[in-house]
């Protein structure tokens, strides 16, 4: 089945600019807000957004909207977009009333520069629910999603995150098996579309679903509790090489940049393979806030392409790291400590 690509063109309409964080300027007239600011200054004025009109595609529906976003802080924001539509769910349009804009197959991130208003037209994608019909026009809530913290660091949505289309579980197939932490549900399935099959979510603090993906076919998503933050990899192969995650941190509603060959967390600090001859530690959400390189070693390292690295760790109390890698031709194993 033929899956519909939305190209999405997004109109920018300048306000004005200003440098630094904090400073504001005359606001939206007459904005009304969807939320509590996620980022104070960032919202979406709905006296000038509506929704636009709605097809279905396969096992798809398409909900269009003209978002007008405004950002009256001093900093650049990226961000994603969320919606309830619970009253389509009702009339049988959607399987589920949580949906988030995508782009094409993937998510649909937006950047703002700082002091400016811009109106996009989003694509809501959900799950459809069988009935071909639509429930009212009326603007559906909209969350916005941060994805870094204000006047950090931000999202790089050129990277692959997963496609958050909340299924759900039960309509989907019989359980097989269900693993469920703080924030977090990772179930394994078979249902009459696929023999097996993986789907995971992972939700705020009040049950509202953040990012979701499935079926996954082949390879079972891994994420686990790091004290309050929920950590997500996959591994595409064989050795810490193929491993990618990112983190979520429900306190805050935010999501991490992602991180390749993730070896050790302690509070907010990651351990990871930044380059192939190089470890990084840095702040998962801050880079400003904690980071440092290490590629500098005592023995020389080996002529290893892909694992040189054969493990990352933490002290119990955080301020040491541990590197263990291979050294010289015979590639034996070195452990060296560094104080952080």
């Amino acid at each position: 089945m033929k899956r519909l690509i939305v190209f999405i063109i997004t109109t920018a309409l300048i306000i004005t600019t200003l440098a630094g964080c904090g400073e504001k300027e005359q606001p939206e007239p007459a904005a009304q807000e969807t939320q509590t600011e996620a980022i104070p200054g960032l919202y979406i004025n709905r006296d000038q957004s509506d929704y636009s009109n709605y097809w279905v595609s396969g096992d798809r529906v398409h909900l269009i909207c003209g978002v007008r976003i405004v950002n009256e802080t001093g900093c650049e924001q990226t961000f994603a977009l969320r919606a309830e539509f619970p009253d389509d769910v009702k009339s049988g349009l959607l399987a589920e009333s949580t949906i988030y804009a995508m782009y094409g197959e993937g998510t649909y991130f937006i950047t703002i520069k700082p002091k400016r208003a811009e109106y996009h037209a989003v694509d809501f994608v959900g799950i459809f629910g069988g009935t071909d019909k639509k429930s009212g026009d009326a603007l559906p809530d909209i969350t916005i999603i941060p994805c870094s913290p204000p006047d950090v660091e931000y999202f790089d949505y050129t990277q692959t995150l997963p496609m958050p289309y909340g299924f759900d579980f039960e309509k989907h197939g019989h359980n097989e098996s269900c693993e469920r932490g703080n924030n977090y549900q990772v179930c394994s399935l078979h249902s009459d579309d696929y023999a097996s099959a993986n789907y995971y979510r992972i939700f705020d603090n009040n049950h509202k679903t953040v990012w979701a993906e499935g079926p996954i076919l082949g390879r079972y998503p891994h994420l686990e509790n790091k004290g309050r933050l929920v950590m997500y990899t996959m591994q595409a192969g064989t050795g810490i090489s193929t491993q990618w995650g990112f983190f979520y941190d429900p306190k805050r509603d935010i999501l991490s940049l992602n991180f390749n060959s993730i070896f050790d967390v302690y509070g907010d600090l990651v351990a990871y393979r930044s380059d192939i001859y190089e470890i990084t530690v840095r702040n998962i959400f801050d880079k400003s806030a904690y980071h440092r390189t290490f590629s500098s070693f005592s023995e020389p390292l080996a002529p290893v392409a892909a694992d040189l690295f054969c493990g990352v760790e933490f002290s119990p109390d955080g301020k040491k790291l541990s590197i263990t890698y291979l050294s010289g031709e015979d590639y034996h194993e070195v452990t060296e400590t560094f104080s952080l």
